[in-house]
């Protein structure tokens, strides 16, 4: 499978590093989200991890709890 995804990182902090394709495909696909910045050395809050899984996982669309 073939990225159709642009080369470029919207968070400035990691271009340039190993992280920089994951988090920008990450970033373009709506589960990680920032104002620039993905500041890789500070850790997630639960509410983050939650809300990333919710949407890895398509739960954030269920519209009812059966």
């Amino acid at each position: 499978m073939v990225s159709t995804l642009p080369a470029f990182s919207y968070f400035t902090d990691v271009v340039g590093t190993n992280s920089e394709h994951a988090v920008t495909v990450l970033n373009q696909l709506g589960i990680i989200e920032g104002n620039g910045e993905y500041k890789p050395y500070e850790a997630i809050t639960r509410a983050d991890f939650i809300k990333m899984v919710a949407i890895i996982t398509g739960y954030d669309k269920q519209t009812s709890f059966e």
